[in-house]
C-alpha cells in the first residue's frame, strides 16, 4: 500500500493546486490555450532533475507511448480548463472526476496485464468514484450535454495518459519515462502555440505586460506551478507504484483533492477572504461532510 500514501501526499498537494486555479483561471489568467501553454512550457524544467538521475534512451516503442502519454495529457488539461472556463466548476468537475477512473479501469484491462481485483476492492472503487461525484457536486447545478463534452472528452484523455503511462513504467524505471512524456507535454503546448494565431498574441501580450498585477499574478502561476509539479510528480509515482489494475485507484482516490480542497478554502475564508468567495449552504455542508464519510469508507475498505 506504499502506493497509497503517496498518492495520499500528491492529492494534498494537489488540492492546494487547484485552489490557487480557481482563482487564476477566474480571473487574471482567463485563457485555457494560455494556461496549458504554459503548463507545458514549464514541464520542461524537469530536465533539470536529469544531472541527478539521468535520462535513458528508451526503446522506439516505450519512447513512443511515453511521448504519446503526455501528449495526451496535456490534451486532457486543455478540455478541462476549457470547459472550466466555459461552465461553472459544478457542471465540469464531478462528471470529470467520475468518468476517469471509470475510463482508465477499461482502458487497464484493455492494455496492462496483471493480477485480479477483489470484490471488495470493486466495493472501495465504486464508495471512492460516488464520494468523488458527491463532493464535487453542487445542488441545482446538473451536468448539461455541452458541458458533458468537455468532462468526457478530458477524462478520457487523462485516463489513456495515465495507463500508457503504466505501460511504460511496467517496462521501464520511473524517472526517464516522466521526463520523456513532459516532452510530449511540450510538443502538444508547442502545437496549439503554432497553431492558433489568438494564443500568441495572448503569450506575446503578457511578455511586454510588466504592470504590478501582471507580476503577481506571474509569480502566483510559478509557485503553483511548482507545487503542480510536486503533486504530479507524486502522483506518477504512485501509478509507477500501484499494481497494474490499480492505477483507476489512484485516480478514483481523487476525491481526496476535494477534501483538501475544502480544508484550503476554509483556512482561505479565515485569513484570506478576500481571494476566494467561496460560501456554503448548511445542506451544501452536510453534502460534502458526508461525501467525506463515503470516501473515508472507501479508503476503509480498500485497506482490508
Amino acid at each position: 500500500m506504499t502506493w497509497f500514501w503517496v498518492t495520499l501526499a500528491a492529492y494534498a498537494l494537489l488540492g492546494l493546486v487547484s485552489v490557487v486555479d480557481r482563482y487564476l483561471l477566474s480571473g487574471p489568467l482567463p485563457n485555457p490555450r494560455a494556461y496549458t501553454f504554459y503548463v507545458g512550457l514549464l514541464g520542461m524544467l524537469v530536465f533539470l532533475l536529469t544531472p541527478f538521475f539521468g535520462l535513458e534512451i528508451l526503446s522506439p516503442n516505450l519512447l513512443g507511448i511515453a511521448l504519446l502519454s503526455g501528449f495526451l495529457f496535456a490534451a486532457g488539461l486543455l478540455f478541462l480548463y476549457s470547459g472550466l472556463n466555459k461552465f461553472e466548476a459544478s457542471r465540469v468537475v464531478p462528471a470529470t472526476g467520475g468518468l476517469v477512473p471509470v475510463f482508465t479501469l477499461i482502458f487497464s484491462l484493455l492494455i496492462l496485464e496483471g493480477s485480479g481485483v477483489d470484490r471488495w476492492d470493486w466495493l472501495a472503487f465504486f464508495l471512492l468514484v460516488l464520494g468523488s461525484v458527491i463532493i464535487t457536486a453542487e445542488e441545482g447545478k446538473k451536468v448539461t450535454p455541452p458541458s458533458l463534452k468537455f468532462a468526457a472528452g478530458a477524462a478520457v484523455f487523462f485516463a489513456l495518459s495515465f495507463v500508457l503511462a503504466k505501460y511504460v513504467y511496467l517496462a521501464s524505471s520511473f524517472w526517464s519515462p516522466f521526463i520523456w512524456m513532459k516532452v510530449g507535454g511540450f510538443v502538444f503546448a508547442a502545437g496549439i502555440f503554432a497553431f492558433s494565431a489568438s494564443l500568441r498574441r495572448s503569450v506575446l501580450k503578457r511578455e511586454t505586460d510588466s504592470s504590478p498585477r501582471r507580476k503577481k499574478t506571474a509569480a502566483l502561476f510559478l509557485a503553483n506551478q511548482a507545487l503542480g509539479a510536486g503533486g504530479n510528480v507524486l502522483q506518477s509515482l504512485a501509478i509507477f507504484l500501484a499494481p497494474a489494475l490499480y492505477v483507476a485507484f489512484v485516480n478514483a482516490l481523487e476525491g481526496l483533492i476535494y477534501v483538501f480542497v475544502l480544508i484550503y478554502t476554509a483556512l482561505a475564508a479565515v485569513f484570506a477572504s478576500s481571494l476566494l468567495q467561496e460560501s456554503f449552504t448548511k445542506r451544501a455542508a452536510v453534502r460534502k461532510v458526508a461525501a467525506t464519510v463515503v470516501i473515508a469508507a472507501g479508503i476503509l475498505t480498500l485497506s482490508l
